[in-house]
């Protein structure tokens, strides 16, 4: 018999709280000018500059970096055969002699000196960003895979040595701020299945870099070979949590964002909070989390009556640490309850990690999860899961994703989905990344159309600090049946100063100025 009772306390609890080929090491900082007059040859070739630039980038040794405003990546380029020195080669690869080429350990930064940039347009809410003080340094730049050229979200952009961090946002993009005294430390780069990459930060400083990764192979036969078992993997990972997690209280400050996207209705809602974290191994002692800033934009092009409110509140981002809740297909108690398989080896920061997949038995019909855990190979860390509701079931689990809703309005969810990510500070692992996303399908009665309702919500770890933490008093700390979305907010162009935030996407950047447009002019 299954032991409904735990099964349905497991299932309730996370349903509810929902809404380049080798390691770039920089051996020194000194720019070497002759090595830019390196000769190099290079083949008859017509194709775009970023192909040209990767056939440089090979022949060199050097990993380029640009700004995608002075470098158009799809433009039609043709060299000739010859030998090229490198700064002769990529003025032609990019067909602007006005560039010049900086050198740093591995690394070439291709720009434009500021005496020459005049007349390049530069957006309003462009990433390239001056602090406002000159205790802070800004590096920022964009995350692209080298292969396919596509954007790589969810990379985690930190200081060595430091618990400074972000992450890169579903277009790549990333902005890390922090301070100037941390400057002699390297900027690192790093995410799932890719080679990590370390950066000297005069590379990003000011300038807005397309950074390309390269993605790790594993040879085929040690995938084979290293077949292991996903039940006895994940046991062990639950018997290393007190020494691969932190044992000690913590605070972590973050930011933290959810959004709503009904027809042409968007509501964004943002926070930055602190959370009190405590010890992994602790039974009645819970985190919390207070606001230290909050706002909130929409855009209404016209009015509508959608009351129904889907849970994506703060204290879903904590529940859905998973390794200080685990849901039940990480606890042995219901290890009967899903099929389980190794389907990959795969890893990060040059340390090999163990891909298990798991799914439902289909012999049980209620809405349970399938996705994928990574666990280190050495320690038996639990680093990341993808998972979401069984597509086939998600449907039943309305009634644990609603909570008000309008007599009028029935609400189908369509699919449900969670991303959770960890990373390493001082030898423990603590939660990094959190996100969340939901897709409804809307039926109002007597309407014959079902308008989708799109929900996410996410946080990212921007520091974390383990001295003179305490919990929070009672009037500090925000409620678990706070909803963020319900309070107003005026926006303010300075709002963050110097939090760490994720960058905004596109369509995020359009709805942000839109508001901000929209302030100014009745202001006036």
């Amino acid at each position: 018999m299954m032991p409904k009772i735990k099964y349905y306390k497991k299932l309730l609890l996370l349903l509810v709280i929902i809404l380049l080929p080798e390691v770039c090491l920089l051996a020194s900082n000194s720019i070497k000018i002759d090595d830019l007059d390196k000769k190099i040859k290079v083949p008859k070739i017509k194709d775009n500059v970023y192909k040209v630039l990767n056939l440089i980038s090979e022949r060199s040794g050097y990993l380029f970096i640009y700004d995608s405003k002075i470098v158009d990546n799809q433009e039609i380029v043709r060299l000739n055969e010859g030998e090229y020195d490198i700064r002769e080669a990529v003025k032609l690869a990019t067909g602007n002699q006005d560039i010049e080429i900086k050198l740093v350990g591995r690394h070439a930064l291709i720009y434009i000196p500021e005496k020459r940039a005049v007349g390049i347009n530069i957006e309003k809410d462009s990433l390239i960003i001056t602090p406002k003080k000159d205790s802070v340094i800004t590096v920022s730049g964009r995350l692209l895979d080298r292969g396919t050229g596509e954007p790589i979200p969810f990379a985690t952009i930190y200081i060595e040595k430091s618990s400074y961090a972000t992450i890169s946002n579903l277009n790549g993009d990333f902005r890390l701020v922090y301070p100037d005294t941390l400057t002699t430390f390297m900027v690192k780069i790093s995410h799932m299945g890719y080679i990590s990459r370390e950066i000297d930060y005069s590379l990003l400083n000011r300038q807005t870099p397309t950074i390309f990764l390269d993605q790790k192979v594993i040879p085929l036969q040690e995938i084979v070979v290293r077949v292991v078992d996903p039940l006895t993997s994940i046991r062990e990972m639950l018997r290393k949590r007190d020494e691969n997690y932190s044992d000690i209280p913590s605070y972590i400050t973050a930011f933290y964002r959810e959004g709503v996207e009904y027809k042409k209705n968007i509501t964004l809602t943002e926070a930055v909070i602190q959370i009190y974290k405590a010890p992994v191994s602790s039974f009645f002692v819970f985190d919390q989390a207070k606001l230290l800033k909050k706002r909130r934009v929409s855009k209404e092009y016209e009015k509508d009556t959608l009351v129904t409110k889907v849970r994506s509140s703060i204290n879903s981002i904590l529940m859905l640490d998973i390794v200080s809740n685990p849901p039940d297909f990480i606890s042995p108690e219901f290890f009967q309850l899903y099929n389980y398989t190794h389907t990959d080896i795969t890893t990060i920061d040059d340390r090999r990690v163990y891909k298990f997949s798991f799914e439902q038995k289909p012999n049980i019909n209620e809405p349970l999860y399938k996705g994928d855990i990574y666990i280190d190979a050495e320690n038996s860390a639990l680093l990341k899961a993808q998972f979401e509701i069984n597509p086939t079931y998600v449907a039943k689990s309305k009634d644990m994703l609603i909570m008000k809703r309008s007599k009028n309005i029935d609400l189908t969810p369509v699919k449900v989905e969670y991303n959770i990510s960890y990373r390493n500070y001082n030898g423990k692992y603590y939660v990094s990344h959190v996100r969340s996303d939901l897709k409804f399908k809307v039926k109002r009665k007597k309407s014959l159309f079902s308008p989708p309702l799109n929900v996410w919500f996410e946080m990212v770890n921007c520091k974390i600090d383990t001295l003179n933490v305490k919990k929070f008093s009672p009037s500090e700390k925000i409620s678990p049946r706070d909803i963020l979305s319900d309070t107003e907010f005026d926006y303010d162009e300075n709002f963050w100063g110097q939090f760490n935030v994720i960058i905004p996407e596109d369509k995020l950047k359009e709805l942000i100025n839109l508001y901000i447009y929209n302030t100014e002019q009745k202001t006036k």
